[in-house]
């Protein structure tokens, strides 16, 4: 499960290192980037969200390209959620850390080992990079780092609602609540 979401990733994580070093890639450049990588992870997986748990929208998610451009968009909205949040030192890695420690419990819970080891080495190689970050950042995670991480982490979300039926749509949600309410609150903010 890892080698897909490296793999995956990489269309995130090139389109925000090009922004690093150029600082001229634009916002959506990089949101469709970050949903290519979605598409990507999907087609390497053949995994996409068929169910949200909410009716009406549960029977749109039967038809393939709906289910596949919402995934997709839905894995551009957390990874450029994860990247708004990236302003403080340690912010968004110790964010995504929780996170990717919150679906290695559910995993855990529902006897997924595999996605369990996935979301800890994430959530390892997250805290290994926060502990030189944080309080003083010697090192930056940059938009590279943070829309790697932003994917890395809706994607753990996608795999864990697909493969385990007995998990609810919204305890991945809940698990990604802060970088996205985070991004609704600057919305609000720029609109007032």
């Amino acid at each position: 499960l890892l080698a897909p979401i490296l793999f995956a990733g990489m269309p995130a994580f090139l389109f925000g290192i090009a922004e690093d070093i150029t600082k001229h890639i634009g916002v959506v450049q990089r949101f469709l980037a970050t949903m290519a990588s979605g598409l990507l992870a999907w087609w390497i997986t053949d995994y996409s969200l068929s169910r949200l748990d909410i009716w009406g929208v549960d029977l749109l998610m039967q038809f393939t390209l709906f289910s596949v451009m919402f995934t997709a968009f839905a894995v551009g909205g957390v990874a450029n959620a994860v990247n708004i949040i990236d302003g403080f030192n340690g912010y968004a890695t110790l964010t995504c850390s929780i996170g990717f420690i919150g679906f290695a419990l559910i995993a855990f819970q529902v006897g997924d080992q595999n996605l369990v080891f996935v979301s800890l080495i994430l959530a390892a190689a997250a805290l290994g990079f926060f502990w030189v970050n944080w309080p003083f950042g010697k090192l930056f995670l940059g938009d590279g780092g943070a829309y790697f991480l932003g994917f890395s982490l809706a994607w753990i979300a996608v795999l864990l609602i697909e493969r385990n039926p007995s998990v609810s749509a919204f305890a991945a949600l809940i698990v990604c609540l802060l970088p996205i309410t985070e991004v609704l609150f600057t919305i609000f903010r720029r609109k007032v």
